[in-house]
C-alpha cells in the first residue's frame, strides 16, 4: 500500500505541474484578451457616441443632405462602409470579450483542478504516512511479542533446570527441598 501511494505522489506532482503550465498559459491569454478588450473598448465608445449624437435618422441623414445624384451614390457608398466599419469593431470588441469570458472560465476551471490535484497529492501523502505509521506499529508490537517471548523462555529454563535438580537429588535418595516453581510462563 505504501509502494503504491508512494508511486501515486510522483504522478500527481506531474499532473499539477501541467496543470500549472496551463494555468499560467489561460493566465497570459487572459491577460491579452484583457489588454485587447480595454484597448478596443476607447474606440467602439468614441463610434458608439458619434451614433447617438447623430440620432435615429443615423446614416440616412448623409443620404438626404445631397443636392445630386452622383452625390446620392457617393453618399451610399460612404453610409455603407460607415456601417460596416461600425459592425466590424463591435463585432471585434463583441468576440474579444466573448473570448475574454471563455478564458476567464477556463483559468477558473485549471484553477479548480490544480485545488483538487492538491488535496489529492495531500491525501495520498498522508496514506502513505499512515501506511508507515501502520508497518512501524506492526514492527513495534512484533518486537515486544518477541521480547516477552524470550523472557518467557528465560524463566522457563530457569524451572526446567530447578526441576531437573529436584529431580536427580530425589533419584540419588536425597531429601529434595521445596522448589517453587513460577506459574505466570504457564
Amino acid at each position: 500500500d505504501r509502494g503504491v501511494k508512494g508511486e501515486q505522489v510522483p504522478q500527481i506532482q506531474r499532473e499539477t505541474a501541467e496543470v500549472q503550465a496551463k494555468l499560467a498559459a489561460a493566465a497570459a491569454r487572459t491577460d491579452a484578451l484583457q489588454g485587447e478588450a480595454t484597448r478596443q473598448l476607447p474606440d467602439v465608445e468614441a463610434r458608439l457616441v458619434q451614433l447617438y449624437k447623430m440620432g435615429r435618422a443615423g446614416y440616412w441623414r448623409l443620404l438626404l443632405d445631397v443636392n445630386s445624384l452622383r452625390d446620392v451614390g457617393r453618399a451610399y457608398r460612404t453610409a455603407a462602409a460607415l456601417g460596416r466599419i461600425d459592425r466590424d469593431r463591435v463585432g471585434e470588441h463583441r468576440r474579444t470579450l466573448t473570448a475574454l469570458t471563455k478564458e476567464r472560465a477556463d483559468l477558473k476551471a485549471r484553477a479548480d483542478e490544480l485545488a483538487a490535484l492538491k488535496k489529492k497529492a495531500e491525501q495520498a501523502a498522508a496514506a502513505v504516512k499512515r501506511a508507515v505509521a501502520a508497518r512501524s506499529d506492526l514492527v513495534t508490537s512484533i518486537d515486544a511479542r518477541r521480547d516477552l517471548n524470550a523472557q518467557l523462555a528465560g524463566e522457563l529454563q530457569v524451572a526446567q533446570q530447578k526441576l531437573q535438580a529436584t529431580l536427580a537429588a530425589t533419584a540419588a535418595g536425597r531429601p529434595a527441598g521445596s522448589t517453587t516453581l513460577p506459574l505466570r510462563p504457564f
